[in-house]
């Protein structure tokens, strides 16, 4: 995976075509996730990065959490 872009602790990542935010997941320790996201949002989030937050949360609303990782 390669880091694009880091903001505010939430990185977005590419793996060969596809995009990723990497976040913390947790609410009282540290978990990690990994959350797929489409091209367009990556896009969008490279014109904007204060986006990212948000496009977690719209995910997170739909029940979408993404991926424990090992830290």
């Amino acid at each position: 995976m390669k880091q694009i872009l880091e903001d505010e602790g939430i990185s977005l990542v590419r793996d060969k075509e596809t995009y990723y935010l990497i976040y913390d997941g947790g609410e009282l320790m540290i978990k990690m996730k990994k959350l797929e996201i489409t091209n367009q949002e990556a896009e969008k989030i490279l014109d904007n990065p204060d986006i990212m937050y948000g496009i977690i949360i719209q995910y997170q609303d739909k029940g979408i959490f993404g991926e424990n990782l090992d830290t």
